[in-house]
Order: C-alpha cells, then structure tokens, then sequence
C-alpha cells in the first residue's frame, strides 16, 4: 500500500510497468506505425492545403471573369508574373480615293449609203450651179468611215455643207438632243417611214457678221443623219453676200429627202 505523499503520475507509471512487463514489444511495427500514420497526416494536410488554395483561386478567376471583359484577339490571358503580348489591331487604312467609273460611249457608227467624195456632185444634179472648193478651215471634204461623210463648198459663191453622221439611240432621241440647249427649239416631224424631219433658220450674233443659216435634217431609222445648210456669206469670217441664203429651209428638206443619195 503507498502513503499519501505518492503522486498521481508515479502510480500511473508503476501500474503500466507491472501491467506490461510480460509484454513483447514489436518495436518494428510500432515504428513502421508511426511513419505510416504520419504520412497520412501529411497527405491529408497537403490535399486540404491544395483545395483550399485552389477554392481561394477559383474565386479570384471567378470574380475576375465576372468584372474583365472575355478576352479577344486584341486581349491574351498568359500565366501570372509573365508579360501579356498584346496583338495591336491594324489601323484601318484611309479609303482609296476611287473616281466614279464612267465607261466611254464609244461613236456612233452606220453604214452610210455614199461616200464623202459624191456628195458635190450628187448635190449639184439637185440643184445645178456654180461649184467652188470652200476654204480649207471649212473641213472640204472629210471621210471619217462609218461615222461621218461629210463634204462643204461654195455654191453659186455662198457657202454650202451636206454631210451623213451616225447617232446613237432612236430618231426621237436624236432630235430632243439637238434641240436640248439650242435657242430656239426646231420642230421634229416624224414620217411615214419612222424618221424625223427638221428644219429651220438660225442667225449669227452681230459681232460674228449677222450671217443666217438655213438648213435641214432628216434623222433617218437606220442610225445616221442627212444634213444640208445653206449660208449668207462665202464662210464664216465673210461679209453676207446677200440678205438670206440662197437655199431655203423648204428647198433643204427636198435635199435630205431626196432618193438621190440611195
């Protein structure tokens, strides 16, 4: 029996000495124990650590694509601590200065029944008379192929000019587009045939010598023109040789009417 002045601990050692002193210790195992358990203890430790810190990341990821915008080519998300290229967008390049496209309208073209070369002398079985050649600057005579056949000459001394030019569109068009910015408007007749007659006289300012003009068209349906004019004067810079031209605007429709020329 122990007295009173016995601690606690040392009865405690002295019962665990007497329980165990028949025991065997597998001091291996215990130690192989120890390890094991330990081992456990630092995977769990490590495992919590991870998950905490990958919650705490998540978070931030979280809470960073809910605030940034979603990133463009213009924006690249690299690993923290590294630079961030920035793919810098082209700048738009200033337009091109483009003129409209206007495609040309090519001439207008017709095969025309004579040749510049017959018109004197077919005009003059109209209208028999003395024949001069016109002033060079007046063109002559002038064969530009399928669009214009042309011939101007003196008759009787006053200066006279029969041509056939091609137009494009129909007769109808052609006429509005000789009236359009004329001064005084012609009339356009149309014919049985589907072409058009015009007519008329026209009066040169005062400072370019007050010559009149007379002449006819006849806008045929096959793509050309007829046209005869007769003048006051023996060309443009001369003094008027008389107070009208020679031919009148009637006696011209009956020249650009005329089968004569087919």
């Amino acid at each position: 029996m122990h007295d009173d002045h016995t601690s606690s601990d040392t009865r405690v050692s002295t019962l665990f000495r007497d329980t165990t002193a028949d025991v065997d210790v597998d001091v291996a195992a215990l130690v192989r124990g120890s390890i094991d358990r330990g081992r456990r203890k630092h995977r769990r430790q490590t495992i919590g650590t991870t998950l905490a810190a990958a919650v705490s990341v998540a978070g931030l990821v979280g809470a960073v694509l809910t605030l940034a915008p979603l990133p463009t080519a213009g924006n690249s998300i690299g690993p923290a601590g590294a630079s961030t290229p920035t793919a810098v967008s082209p700048k738009p390049s200033a337009p091109m200065a483009t003129k409209p496209t206007t495609i040309p309208t090519p001439p207008a073209t017709a095969n025309f029944p004579v040749r510049a070369a017959q018109l004197i002398g077919l005009f003059k079985q109209l209208h028999p008379g003395r024949i001069q050649q016109a002033e060079e600057r007046t063109g002559r005579i002038r064969d530009d192929g399928k669009q214009s056949q042309s011939a101007s000459f003196l008759w009787n001394g006053f200066e006279t000019g029969v041509s056939f030019d091609a137009y494009h569109g129909t007769p109808a068009q052609r006429c509005a587009e000789r009236n359009d910015g004329a001064k005084t408007s012609t009339r356009c007749v149309e014919r049985p045939d589907g072409s058009i007659l015009m007519s008329g006289q026209h009066q040169a300012p005062p400072e370019d010598g007050s010559i009149k003009y007379n002449g006819a068209v006849l806008i045929t349906a096959d793509g050309y023109e007829i046209s005869a004019s007769s003048t006051s004067s023996a060309g443009k810079e001369e003094p008027n040789l008389a107070a009208e031209p020679p031919l009148t605007p009637k006696q011209l429709e009956l020249v650009v009417t005329s089968k004569i020329w087919f």
